[in-house]
This record gives structure tokens, C-alpha cells and sequence, in this order.
């Protein structure tokens, strides 16, 4: 949060800036989890 906040980001941005890592992080977990058939056919 540091390194955010000297970058000139607001609170509000930095929390952003997390949400869009932990999304990123959470897709490639389960895209890396599920087989390509159960994404398509549910």
C-alpha cells in the first residue's frame, strides 16, 4: 500500500488495484484447477 499511495494513488484506487490482482489470481487458480469440459458443459 505503500508503494501505491507514493505512486500518487488514492485509498479508494489502491483497493481497486487489489481487487483486480486477486481477481486475476482467483481465475488462473481455477482455470489451472478445472477441466475445460466442465467450464463448456456445467
Amino acid at each position: 500500500m505503500t508503494s501505491r499511495t507514493a505512486q500518487g494513488l488514492s485509498k479508494r484506487e489502491i483497493i481497486h488495484c487489489l481487487k483486480r490482482y486477486l481477481a486475476r489470481e482467483t481465475y488462473q487458480i481455477i482455470r489451472k484447477t478445472l477441466p475445460i469440459a466442465e467450464v463448456i458443459n456445467p
